[in-house]
C-alpha cells in the first residue's frame, strides 16, 4: 500500500477500480472445453488484436487516399508591414506634359529652359505600408487517371488486410488446438497410472499379508514395492508436465499465466467421433477454403490493378481550382479615410500533359509485370503443395486410426493377460516375476494406445488445417 500515494478521493477511487478489476479475474471463466479455448484466444489473443489494427489501420489508409481528390478548402488570412516601402525608377513623363501646357500661357519666358532636353527619371512606391489579404481558396481534381485506379488498389487492399485476420485466427485455432490436445492426453495418462497404483497397491496389500503368513516371498513384496515406486515417480513427472502444457495452453489462449485453468474434455468421444468418419483419398479438394489461396489470389488482383495504375501515368491530369479573396492597403492600418477592402475573384484550370519522363513509367509497368508473374508462381505451387499436403494428411489420419485399432486390441488382450496372471498369482499358481512381466506388458499397451488415441487427434487437427476446416469451429 506505501507505494500509493492517497492524497485525495480519487485515488481512494481508483484503488477500488483496480481491486474490482482484479475480483473480476479472479472470479472469471476457468473450465474450458475445445471451443471455449479457442474463441476465448479469438477474443484476446495479442495477433487478433494486432490484425484488427492491420485492417483498421488499412481503412484509413484508404480514407486518406480518397481525401486526395476530394475538394480542398482552405481560409487563409496574410498580413504584411512594408517598414521600408519598395520603389520603382520611373521616368518623369510629367514635367514634360506640365511644362507644354504652361508654356500655352503667360508664364512661357520664364518656364525657357525648364525641364531641359533629356528625360528625368523619379522614384516612386506604390505599395502601402500595411497589406492584408483574406480568401477563400479551393483546388479539385477534374481528371487524374493515377487517383482514379489508386482508389480501387487502396479499397482492395483494405479488404486484403481484413482477410489477413481469417489467416490470423486460423494460426491462434491451430496452436490452441495442438495445446489443448497435449493437456487431455496429459490428463489421460494420469488418470491410467492413477488406476495402475490404485491396483498395485491393492496387490502389494494382499501380497504382503501373504508374506506376513509365509505364503509369499519377500521377492514378490519388493517387485510390487518397485513397481509401485516407479508408477509414483512417473505420476511426479506428469504433474510437472501437465503444469507446463497448461501453461502453454494459457499461452496459446492469451489466459492469464498465474490464473488456475481445467479442462473439461472427454478423450474418448472425441476419439470416437473421428473415427466415425469416412476419408476418401480421391475426395475433390476445395482449395478455396484456404485462407492463404484466397489471400494470394486476392493479392494477384490487386497487382493487376496496380499496373493499370500505373499506366494511367501516360495519361493527362486536370486540376481545377478558384480563390475569392479580398486585399486592403493602407499606410495607416486603421484609417478609414483611405481605400478599403477590394474584392478580387479567379477560376482556372491545369492541365499536365506527360510529354516524356526519362522512361520511369516504363520501368515502373515491368518491374509490375515481374512481381505479377511472380505471384502467379507462388499461387500455383501453393495449390500444389496444398493437394500434397491435403493427401498426405488423409493418408495419415487413415493411418493413425489402423494405428488405434491395432492398440485397442492390443490394450484389450493386455488386460485379458494381466487379469489372469493377477488371479493365478493370488491363488498361487503364478509367480510374482510373470505377475511383473504381465505388468510391464500393460502398461506399455496402455502408454501405445493414448500415443494412439494422442496421434489421431494431431493427425485430425493436421487434415482441419489443410483442407481448412478449422476455420469453421
Amino acid at each position: 500500500m506505501n507505494c500509493f500515494k492517497m492524497k485525495n478521493e480519487k485515488n481512494w477511487i481508483g484503488l477500488i477500480v483496480v481491486m474490482m478489476i482484479n475480483f473480476s479475474s479472479l472470479t472469471g471463466q476457468s473450465e474450458f472445453t475445445l471451443n471455449d479455448a479457442i474463441n476465448y484466444a479469438l477474443e484476446s489473443h495479442v495477433s487478433m488484436r494486432t490484425a484488427d489494427l492491420e485492417g483498421l489501420d488499412a481503412e484509413w489508409a484508404y480514407k486518406e487516399g480518397l481525401a486526395i481528390g476530394l475538394p480542398k478548402i482552405t481560409l487563409e488570412t496574410r498580413y504584411n508591414y512594408s517598414y521600408i516601402r519598395p520603389k520603382v525608377v520611373i521616368e518623369d513623363f510629367i514635367s514634360p506634359i506640365l511644362v507644354g501646357v504652361l508654356n500655352q500661357t503667360s508664364l512661357a519666358p520664364e518656364l525657357q529652359g525648364f525641364g531641359g532636353d533629356s528625360p528625368t527619371t523619379v522614384e516612386a512606391a506604390f505599395t502601402r505600408r500595411h497589406q492584408v489579404t483574406t480568401g477563400l481558396n479551393m483546388s479539385v481534381f477534374v481528371f487524374n487517371g493515377n487517383y482514379i485506379k489508386g482508389l480501387k488498389v487502396g479499397k482492395m487492399f483494405m479488404d486484403l488486410a481484413k482477410k489477413q485476420k481469417i489467416l490470423s485466427a486460423q494460426q491462434v485455432k491451430t496452436n490452441v488446438t495442438n495445446a489443448f490436445n497435449n493437456v487431455i492426453v496429459t490428463q489421460k495418462n494420469m488418470k491410467t497410472i492413477d488406476n495402475n497404483i490404485n491396483n498395485v497397491e491393492k496387490l502389494l496389500l494382499e501380497t504382503s499379508a501373504l508374506y506376513e503368513n509365509g505364503f509369499a516371498e519377500a521377492l514378490d513384496v519388493d517387485r510390487l514395492l518397485l513397481s509401485k515406486e516407479l508408477l509414483t515417480s512417473e505420476r511426479l513427472k506428469l504433474d510437472r508436465l501437465l503444469e507446463v502444457s497448461k501453461n502453454v495452453l494459457k499461452y496459446q489462449m492469451a489466459f492469464p499465466l498465474g490464473d488456475p485453468i481445467e479442462i473439461i474434455e472427454n478423450l474418448e468421444n472425441d476419439v470416437d467421433i473421428i473415427l466415425l468418419q469416412n476419408i476418401d483419398l480421391k475426395e475433390e479438394i476445395d482449395l478455396s477454403k484456404r485462407p492463404e489461396h484466397v489471400l494470394l489470389k486476392d493479392a494477384i488482383e490487386l497487382d493487376k490493378w496496380d499496373l493499370k495504375r500505373i499506366k494511367t501515368g501516360y495519361l493527362p491530369s486536370v486540376y481545377a481550382s478558384a480563390s475569392l479573396e479580398e486585399n486592403l492597403q493602407r499606410d495607416g492600418l486603421f484609417n478609414s479615410n483611405e481605400s478599403g477592402w477590394l474584392p478580387n475573384g479567379v477560376v482556372g484550370l491545369r492541365a499536365n500533359i506527360p510529354i516524356y519522363d526519362g522512361g520511369d513509367t516504363r520501368a515502373k509497368i515491368e518491374r509490375k509485370k515481374i512481381v505479377l508473374e511472380k505471384r502467379e508462381i507462388e499461387l500455383a505451387e501453393f495449390n500444389r503443395a496444398l493437394i500434397l499436403q491435403v493427401f498426405n494428411a488423409r493418408t495419415e489420419l487413415i493411418n493413425a486410426k489402423t494405428n488405434l485399432e491395432s492398440a485397442k486390441r492390443t490394450l484389450n488382450l493386455s488386460q485379458k493377460i494381466f487379469d489372469t496372471t493377477q488371479i493365478k498369482y493370488t491363488n498361487g499358481v503364478g509367480s510374482s516375476l510373470e505377475l511383473t512381466q504381465a505388468e510391464s506388458g500393460l502398461y506399455d499397451a496402455q502408454a501405445n494406445h493414448t500415443n494412439a488415441m494422442y496421434d489421431i487427434l494431431v493427425a485430425q487437427s493436421a487434415l482441419d488445417i489443410a483442407t481448412g476446416e478449422i476455420n469453421k469451429k
